[in-house]
């Protein structure tokens, strides 16, 4: 079998710095940008997004879906023109087009990011 199909699922985490706090603070487009990713990527929608946000000074959001696939999380800091993201998947899929939809929502400056295999390094996985 193939590492692929040995596989428990993808986890892609990123931590991201932008040219401006624009739409970090915003709970509508943060609903939205989570429903394009699940339509996008064929995810499935077990219940809405669940946000919330922080009084000022800072007015970040904290937010999560889950999806049958996993979940989908963000954290933000407008102050900062920063956020962290997360979104863990049973199956894989491609991470551009999660890359493309961030970019667009939030004029992406520097983006550290890092994709897990997951499940390939456990012992019940051997066939």
């Amino acid at each position: 079998m193939t590492e692929e199909n040995h596989s428990k699922g993808k986890h892609l985490l990123a931590e991201i710095t932008c040219l401006n706090s624009k739409n970090l603070d915003n709970v509508a487009f943060i609903k939205k940008l989570f429903n394009d990713i699940i339509k996008d990527l064929k995810l499935t929608l077990i219940a809405p997004p669940k946000l919330f946000k922080f009084p000022p000074p800072g007015n970040g959001i904290t937010g999560y879906c889950v999806i049958s696939e996993s979940h989908i999380s963000i954290h933000t800091w407008p102050e900062k023109n920063y956020f962290s993201f997360d979104i863990f998947s049973c199956r894989t899929f491609d991470e551009k087009i999660i890359e493309k939809i961030l970019n667009e929502s939030f004029q992406i400056k520097n983006c550290n990011k890092t994709i897990l295999k997951r499940g390939l390094n456990i012992g019940f996985l051997k066939s």
